[in-house]
């Protein structure tokens, strides 16, 4: 759970910056988070990088670029997750990100989502 929350606050810091078109450094920062999520046997570790992603959305969605495709592999692979809460998250959060914020993610990563 350290290491998650060292990985979380430093994707906070690279959030901060601007990154510049036809580059992947937040896709590279939060990539981490996905392949954890998919070898992770502990749910509680599964549900906290869940939980982080949806934070990370919801204080910073103006700054997240090419991060969005990893934010749709978590959210993918947790939907397939055995624990029900966890799935059910994942699910309400693509809605909102979906309903939302659209308009601020489709230039952004929709050429990567057909990828995922």
């Amino acid at each position: 759970m350290y290491a998650i929350d060292s990985l979380r606050q430093l994707a906070i810091k690279y959030l901060e910056r601007a990154e510049l078109a036809n580059f992947t450094f937040q896709n590279n920062i939060l990539n981490p988070l996905v392949v954890i999520i998919r070898s992770s046997k502990n749910s509680s570790i599964r549900a906290l990088i869940v939980d982080f992603i949806v934070q990370m959305i919801k204080s910073k969605v103006g700054s997240i670029k090419s991060g969005w495709r990893s934010v749709f592999m978590v959210f993918t692979i947790a939907a397939y997750d055995g624990v029900v809460s966890i799935s059910d998250v994942a699910f309400e959060n693509v809605e909102q990100v979906v309903l939302k914020h659209f308009d601020q993610m489709v230039g952004d990563c929709i050429m990567d989502c057909d990828q995922v």
